[in-house]
């Protein structure tokens, strides 16, 4: 089998939809099916896809014609990037970036979630085209039911024409941890010796400024640092740590020495960092919003995005009992242990080679 992925919007750039797109090709190539990326036109990060893909083991091809071009053939229903193709069975978009005339049984786009429906004002809204692009399909991948319901809703489209795809989480990286090892790099960024670590953002919806203020007013003078992985905030408030981008090897050595993952966010269509905390024996605390009981599986302490006593109190009953979090550590671990990037790479292989 060879399947074609359309990488016009991956970067090198760590994020949710890279991590997943990325990870799932490398899966489908260890089993055996031919992988090669595609992009067309010149886009200016062109060049960091093709190096970021080529250091992942994947072969790139790009189409050399100007993307301004490709969109007003496109218009006209001419699609030149398909005659660089060859033979090929799948050809998979990640995104609704761009208007394909590749056959239908063979076209099949990926749509992580559907922000930029919900939150135009906040996010890239999709493009005005959006719903011709769905149309053309043969099918819709997304993540989890929450999304499929998401798709249909803004799309008008049939439910089995949404295939739902569960993220996995590289199991090799986010583990169980020698504490030796947790310690040195908790030394390297100064951190305390508990805390609870988040994953910033600037968008609204990932509602950091809600658990800045939460954390803020409560006033347990003893309450554990909060550690903040990703987009820095402005602000300067006493026991929080905005590390920023960080290497990727210390990313879950960092995650393993919380006390548990925070996740405020009142939208997302996965939610991958909960998997990596659950494969890192670290509970998770999240927003009962969008996917995320889907995501968690109900194991998670929840709380309301919207009312910062409720999260308050929630933390401290958490820190209250440290050591009483032994069912959602060994629920977690069994969650993650079921969610690796193979089996997802198997599903979406038996469901290809079943309608090939």
């Amino acid at each position: 089998m060879k399947i074609y992925f359309d990488i016009d919007l991956v970067s090198g750039t760590r994020y949710g939809m890279t991590i997943a797109t990325v990870e799932l090709m490398k899966a489908l190539q260890k089993d055996g099916v031919e992988v090669i990326n595609f992009a067309a036109g010149r886009p200016k990060h062109i060049s960091e896809h093709m190096a970021y893909m080529k250091s992942e083991g994947f072969k790139v091809l790009v189409c050399p014609i100007p993307r301004k071009i490709l969109g007003i053939l496109n218009k006209f229903g001419i699609c030149i990037e398909t005659l660089f193709l060859g033979r090929y069975d799948y050809f998979i978009q990640i995104g609704l970036h761009m208007l394909r005339h590749i056959p239908k049984k063979k076209y099949i786009i990926s749509i992580h979630d559907t922000v930029g429906l919900r939150y135009p004002k906040e996010e890239q809204p999709f493009p005005v085209n959006s719903q011709q692009m769905v149309n053309k399909a043969g099918m819709i991948l997304t993540v989890s039911e929450f999304s499929k319901n998401e798709i249909i809703h803004f799309f008008k489209i049939k439910a089995d024409s949404v295939i739902v795809i569960p993220n996995g989480c590289d199991l090799k990286r986010f583990r169980i941890y020698d504490r030796e090892m947790i310690q040195k790099v908790m030394e390297k960024y100064s951190l305390p010796d508990t805390y609870f670590i988040t994953y910033g953002g600037k968008s609204a919806r990932k509602n950091i400024n809600f658990l800045l203020e939460s954390y803020e007013k409560w006033s347990d003078k003893d309450k554990p640092g909060l550690v903040i992985f990703g987009h820095k905030i402005e602000r300067n408030i006493a026991g929080v740590y905005p590390l920023g981008y960080i290497p990727d090897e210390d990313v879950a050595l960092i995650l393993s020495g919380a006390k548990a993952l925070v996740f405020p966010t009142y939208y997302e269509g996965f939610g991958l960092p909960i998997l990596e905390a659950f494969a890192c024996a670290v509970p998770v605390i999240c927003s009962k919003a969008s996917s995320l009981p889907e995501v968690t599986q109900g194991n998670a302490v929840f709380f309301n995005p919207v009312d910062k006593e409720d999260l308050i109190k929630k933390l401290s009953e958490f820190i209250e009992d440290m050591k009483g979090h032994k069912a959602l550590i060994d629920k977690g671990l069994e969650i993650a242990q079921n969610s690796s990037w193979e089996k997802a790479a198997s599903q979406l292989k038996r469901i290809l080679e079943k309608i090939s």
